[in-house]
């Protein structure tokens, strides 16, 4: 019985979409495959006094698999910048400074 219930609980993957809208970003310890950067108005404005580090982090964990979170999670800072550099870029979105 509890197999049945593992088969049909959600996973993390299951957050991502099936019909192309995941990129893959490479970095110095691995790909990362998420959701495109698309944040929308109504996330932006949810998290407008949240600091700058608590949304990226929000977006991150909102767009991603677990697989890609343990990837993600070894990212020093520098590979972390260049990671979301590269996220908005090949996702066609700018949010500037």
């Amino acid at each position: 019985m509890s197999s049945n219930r593992n088969r049909n609980r959600k996973r993390p993957t299951d957050r991502l979409p099936a019909n192309g809208d995941t990129v893959a970003v490479h970095t110095p310890k691995g790909v990362i495959k998420i959701k495109k950067f698309n944040p929308t108005a109504g996330f932006l404005r949810k998290h407008r006094n949240a600091s700058e580090i608590d949304t990226m982090m929000s977006l991150v964990e909102n767009h991603a698999s677990e697989k890609a979170l343990a990837v993600f999670d070894e990212l020093s800072i520098k590979e972390m910048k260049s990671f979301f550099e590269e996220w908005q870029e090949i996702s066609g979105v700018n949010l500037g400074e």
